[in-house]
């Protein structure tokens, strides 16, 4: 058996003439065997530097040396070679110290050499970044395979008597449990029904999240020996109490926002399943979602084929190919079927109808989102929800519809040579098109619900004007759950306005396929290749020949499948953009049943603030006490009060240009680092929704910042524009990817010309949200599905 992890270290070499050069590198250590490396403290590392100007994502290979107890240092030693042949050796080490053990392990001093020259050619700081943490907890683990890191795949554990953790973790789980909350007027106490609920949610889970899970419950169990000189389990349950909650509290300090983080990751499932419990949402009043009446299948869902009917080896031809069924290729293939091409879709997901869409949400998350929700970016702390499911993201989107705006298009036209097509009153064509399909219009007054009125009120306080956000979603009947599927049936998503009209026209479509393979012949692409499985486990694989082979998977996943076919544009995966969002909560004196209202139906205008745009969002229960960074009796607080929170948001738009490469488990790496001028919008912002939920009668609002959790007064809210603030002390949501994949004229910057062809191939295309060259500021869908009209 061996032992295996990975780890990122980020930072800064100063040359000899002072002047600092941004380095990064991420490595996979690995010894064959553990008993050797627990001998020698021995390891083989492989991975990627990044150290401009001497080198930019060069390949390096060299050993690691961990020896805490005699030299009391983790060394490093590696080379690398740049383009132009020249190699260098990059070496350091973490000197251990017990005096200060969270900087000692995770600071790298280090020098950069050239092979053969002596003196160095520059030296500094390397940091191990706390939000890697989850990552390399979990791949620190004697047999790690880098699958660990596949959300998708399921744990091979299965629950014994001993559980999934060993009885000693299983006692903490259950102490924790006990724990976690104070019984309320509708919060139950933490019992052996949430501790049997938590137990099968993490049976569920992949066996790269059980590791970590575990490591975060042994991590509670050495804080309590630490403060109390027993495990957790031993201690009484006040103890527990106020130890849980001391570390789930964020604080300021990166030592405290990773105890804060090591926590909430034992809390999350624990939370998730005490607040999906039935006695808890019938006290509360929640709704509960009834099944929609069955309905004959449409005739259409003839042309769907899964992938567990297929035959073992199945190939066909088409005239087009599409990857992808969400905002850019589901209208282009109802466009192309249209005109008389036979088209075939592959989709990763599945076909949802709206029979699928109730229950829990955390069973529709399972069902819906991509790794269950969690895509994560390295650099500043963001999630990015996407779908993966018939229909792709905007399955599970809010449906919010805004046409490009004029003034975005205006720089594509004039800064970035777009053609006379991108001039606004041209491009709107395609704007009123699809605003049409989508049947889009502003959301009906009854159903913005009671934050609506909060809103309202607080608006005009302040002189501003609450409005009700354009949406594509005719006959809403408000039930909140836009983000799990819609179950009336109304909202235009991809799979509801493009899927079905294409299918009638003989389209075909493939579910449940993950494209691997282009299959090329010179600057030609041939055919696409797919592999899935049925129930039993037997493989299945699509082949689909093509005279056009379109990719649209999307900003995250699109370039990973151009480069892992031997696509290589110095633009590909480059030039990222997302909308870093903030959500507030406001506790009001009154019932505002939040349920019953659209989750993203207002917007606020007239604020005067350029980049922040506001818009609503909603989260159940059930996600919504996840998200608080709290435990006990201040949990208690507000999950008690959950009908009368109104729960509201912003999203800025972020110049910052991150990017997408292959990880670990092939899934998504996501670099991005959000700008000091998006910091001072969020800041801005976040002043600003706080002093209009207050001057609406908020008692309190929570802010997702760790400086200033709760305000409750006018000045602690303004105070909010001039806080000392980083980006690990917000809590902060990322939506709509977008760029990396641009169009262009230049092939050195995009990666496809303005027919949306792969630049160096004749008939590879891409079109989806990784087409779209800047941030917009808005909401990006019907821009996607313009470029797809087009």
């Amino acid at each position: 058996m061996g032992v295996s992890f990975f780890e990122t270290m980020r930072g800064s070499l100063r040359d000899t003439e002072g002047i600092e050069h941004p380095v990064e590198f991420q490595i996979k250590a690995e010894a064959t065997r553990l008993s050797s490396f627990l001998w020698s403290g021995e390891a083989r590392i492989t991975g990627v530097i990044n150290a401009a100007p001497w080198a930019d994502e060069a390949a390096l290979e060299g050993v690691i040396r961990v020896s805490p107890l005699v030299e009391r240092s983790i060394s490093y030693s590696f080379r690398f070679m740049n383009e132009d042949q020249e190699e260098f050796e990059l070496s350091g080490a973490k000197s251990i110290t017990p005096f200060h053990p969270l900087r000692s392990f995770t600071e790298l001093q280090a020098t950069l050499r050239k092979i053969d020259v002596e003196e160095p050619l520059g030296s500094g700081e390397l940091y191990f970044h706390w939000k890697d943490l989850p990552q390399f907890l979990a791949s620190w683990w004697p047999g790690a395979r880098i699958a660990q890191y596949d959300l998708e795949v399921p744990p091979p554990e299965t629950l014994g008597e001993e559980g999934l953790f060993g009885t000693v973790l299983e006692e903490t789980l259950r102490a924790v449990v006990e724990a976690a909350f104070e019984k309320g007027r509708f919060v139950p106490a933490g019992d052996e029904l949430t501790l049997q609920a938590a137990r099968q949610l993490l049976s569920e889970a992949p066996s790269g999240l059980i590791q970590g899970y575990s490591a975060s419950l042994r991590w509670i169990d050495a804080a309590a020996w630490k403060s109390h000189g027993q495990r957790f389990a031993a201690l009484d349950l006040p103890t527990r109490q106020a130890l849980l909650c001391d570390l789930v509290e964020p604080g300021t300090s990166l030592t405290d926002q990773i105890r804060s983080w090591m926590t909430r990751l034992v809390l999350l499932p624990i939370k998730a399943v005490h607040f999906d419990r039935a006695d808890y949402l019938e006290a509360l009043g929640h709704p509960k979602l009834a099944a929609p009446q069955p309905e004959a299948p449409p005739s259409y869902l003839s042309q769907v084929t899964r992938a567990e009917d297929l035959d073992p080896i199945t190939e066909i031809r088409a005239d087009v190919v599409i990857v992808g069924t969400g905002a850019g290729g589901a209208p282009l293939a109802l466009e192309l079927a249209r005109s008389g091409l036979a088209v075939a879709m592959i989709e990763e997901g599945s076909f949802k109808s709206r029979q699928d869409f109730f229950g829990s949400p955390l069973t529709r998350i399972e069902s819906l989102w991509r790794n269950r929700g969690i895509t994560l970016i390295v650099g500043t702390p963001i999630t990015i929800p996407t779908g993966r499911v018939v229909g792709g993201t905007t399955t599970i989107n809010s449906g919010t519809c805004y046409p490009t705006p004029d003034p975005v298009l205006r720089i594509w036209r004039h800064d970035l040579g777009y053609p006379g097509e991108f001039e606004p009153d041209e491009y709107h064509d395609y704007s009123e098109r699809v605003a049409a399909a989508l049947e889009v219009a502003p959301a009906g007054e009854t159903e913005l619900g009671g934050v609506g009125a909060v809103l309202q009120r607080g608006a005009r306080a302040l002189g501003l004007e609450r409005t009700a956000l354009p949406r594509n979603a005719p006959g809403c009947s408000a039930a909140g759950v836009c983000v799990f599927g819609c179950p009336d049936g109304a909202k235009k998503s991809a799979d509801v306005a493009f899927v079905p009209g294409a299918l009638k026209l003989g389209a075909a479509l493939f579910t449940g396929l993950p494209v691997t393979r282009i299959l090329m012949r010179g600057k030609r692409a041939v055919a696409v290749e797919a592999r899935g499985a049925d129930r039993f486990g037997a493989s299945k694989v699509l082949r689909i020949f093509a005279e056009r082979i379109v990719l649209s998977c999307g900003s995250l996943h699109t370039p990973l499948l151009l480069r892992d076919n031997g696509i290589h544009l110095p633009g590909l995966g480059k030039n990222l953009s997302v909308h870093p969002g903030m959500g507030l909560i406001a506790k009001m004196p009154e019932d505002l049943q939040p349920w019953a209202a659209i989750p993203q139906g207002c917007g606020i205008e007239g604020h005067g603030i350029e980049g922040i745009r506001y818009e609503g969002f909603y989260l159940p229960p059930q996600l919504f006490a996840p998200s608080l960074p709290m435990a006990g009796a201040e949990l208690t607080h507000w999950m008690d009060d959950f009908h009368r929170l109104a729960q509201f948001g912003f999203m800025v738009k972020d110049e910052s240009l991150g990017s997408v490469h292959r990880g670990p488990g092939g899934r998504p790496l996501i670099r991005y680092k959000i700008s000091q001028r998006s910091l001072h919008r969020i800041k801005r912002g976040s002043a600003l929704l706080s002093e209009l939920f207050l001057r609406a009668g908020a008692l309190e609002v929570l802010t997702g910042m760790a400086g200033r959790p709760i305000v409750r007064t006018i000045d602690e809210a303004r105070s909010l524009r001039t806080m000392p603030l980083a980006a690990y002390d917000l809590q902060l949501l990322g939506a709509h990817p977008l760029g990396t994949c641009a169009m262009g004229s230049d092939p050195k910057r995009a990666v496809v010309d303005f027919d949306h062809r792969v630049f160096g191939t004749e008939n590879l295309h891409v079109v989806d949200g990784s087409n779209v060259p800047t941030s917009l500021g808005v909401n990006p869908q019907m821009t996607i599905m313009a470029f797809a009209l087009r």
